[in-house]
């Protein structure tokens, strides 16, 4: 063997990396960063369709939501999804469903292959809600409750039935008034 030559020993060649050395499992570490972060608010996203951290001085009685483009009227911080890179929820709501700031952010991080999870598994937020629909879609509400086609201050997750009968337009599932 030559002096400039390292010998390698069996334990060399096992080991690639250092976390090799420690007693612990990849999946424990994965595990453990997975819950942790699923409670980062940094990495949550509000129903309105944009990043928490986009909302500021809510508990103060007066919040604002200001993304890079344009300032979002929502009266409520309200987390609905995780997502370990909330860049792609920037966009502004124009109407309900594939309209909604919140659809476009979700497609988008589809398109770049990023994934994102429900905080709680997306249900109609109508209290009074019989339907059992099982289509979900953001909807943006003015001040009275009503379906409106920009950023509102109220945002939900409504079933078709009750997005149509919030419109006056009962009976009318499944003939694409929502898309």
């Amino acid at each position: 063997m030559e002096n400039n030559e390292e010998s390698t020993t069996t334990n060399d060649v096992e080991k690639e990396s250092p976390f090799d050395s420690l007693g612990i499992s990849q999946e424990s570490v994965e595990k453990f960063l997975g819950d942790r972060d699923r409670y980062d608010q940094s990495k949550q996203v509000c129903i309105c369709g944009h990043a928490i951290n986009k909302h500021s001085k809510y508990e103060e009685g007066y919040g604002m939501c200001i993304t890079g483009r344009h300032y979002c009227p929502c009266k409520q911080k309200n987390p609905v999804l995780y997502s370990n890179d909330t860049r792609y929820f920037m966009r502004k709501t124009y109407g309900p469903g594939s309209k909604h700031a919140l659809s476009a952010g979700l497609l988008r991080l589809r398109q770049v292959k990023k994934k994102a999870y429900w905080l709680e598994e997306p249900a109609c937020w109508n209290p009074n809600c019989e339907s059992g629909n099982p289509l979900i879609f953001p909807v943006a509400l003015d001040k009275s409750s009503r379906v409106i086609n920009e950023p509102g201050p109220i945002n939900v997750l409504l079933c078709e039935t009750c997005i149509l009968n919030m419109k006056g337009v009962p009976g009318n599932e499944g003939k694409g008034w929502i898309w």
